[in-house]
């Protein structure tokens, strides 16, 4: 029973912190996105690249 539950809390942190890293990714571009007007389109890309090679484990 105990193995089971522990699963199942292993499962849950696991999907807990994927949506969580999405979030923030999203945040991420999006507020790139928001500078683009502002900072030029090479910051744009610089943070994009920077967000994927982070969430590239």
């Amino acid at each position: 029973m105990k193995p089971t539950y522990i699963y199942y809390i292993t499962c849950l942190v696991a999907v807990i912190c994927i949506l969580a890293k999405i979030k923030i990714d999203d945040q991420i571009i999006m507020a790139t996105l928001l500078y683009d007007g502002i900072e030029g389109h090479a910051y744009q890309k610089k943070t994009i690249s920077e967000s994927f090679e982070r969430s590239s484990c």
